[in-house]
């Protein structure tokens, strides 16, 4: 009986050895385990932080360029809206030209009416008597039919047997020649009326 206790407690001692080192191994291989994962999501989130830092860098850097582009174009376009004003005032209800791009005289030709006027074709001209422009940047007449301004290359009919040598002409020195210059009619037949006894054989603009 002795012996069998003596063996029982031998087991039993050898079994809480076992089960102890089954625990600590266990318990060593959780915490290892533990130790890796957090090193990996240090690293991971370390590597997701570096990301982002350059992504924010990029981010930066196109924000200026574009940021630069916008001031360059808005610049522009607030130089020109400048310009354009300071290019043209308001005097008597007509624009006045500060400053206009020189335009080639007699880009188109020259018309067989400008030496007897001494003309250099550096403005458009108004027949006052016909009602009827010279358009010299366009290198042609404008003229009221059919309820409309028409442009031709050509002398129109209606002037045709007319010395316009001998016409009366007025110089729209106040217009730009990259203006059309019917826009300006009211304004001019208002300034520089006709004369009434000249028959030209066309409806006139109201």
């Amino acid at each position: 009986m002795n012996v069998y206790m003596k063996l029982l407690k031998k087991c039993s001692y050898f079994l809480l050895i076992a089960i102890a080192t089954c625990a600590y191994t266990t318990a060593s291989a959780q915490r290892h385990h533990d130790n890796r994962r957090q090193g990996y999501t240090k690293q991971t989130n370390r590597g997701h932080d570096g990301d982002n830092r350059k992504s924010y860098k990029i981010s930066k850097k196109n924000y200026k360029v574009s940021k630069k582009q916008w001031n360059r174009g808005h610049n522009s376009r607030t130089n020109y809206v400048q310009h354009s004003r300071n290019a043209y005032v308001r005097h008597a209800g007509r624009p006045v030209v500060r400053h206009t791009r020189p335009v080639p005289a007699f880009r188109h030709g020259t018309p067989y009416w400008a030496a007897r006027h001494r003309y250099q074709g550096n403005h458009h001209v108004y027949f006052r008597d016909y009602r009827t422009f010279y358009d010299p940047y366009r290198g042609g007449y404008v003229y009221w039919t059919n309820s409309r301004w028409v442009f031709s290359p050509t002398v129109p009919a209606f002037l045709a047997h007319v010395n316009l040598n001998t016409a009366r002409i007025q110089l729209m020195a106040d217009i730009p020649l990259g203006r059309h210059p019917e826009y300006y009619y009211d304004s001019y037949a208002e300034a520089y009326p006709r004369n009434g006894s000249i028959s030209i054989g066309i409806n006139l603009p109201l």
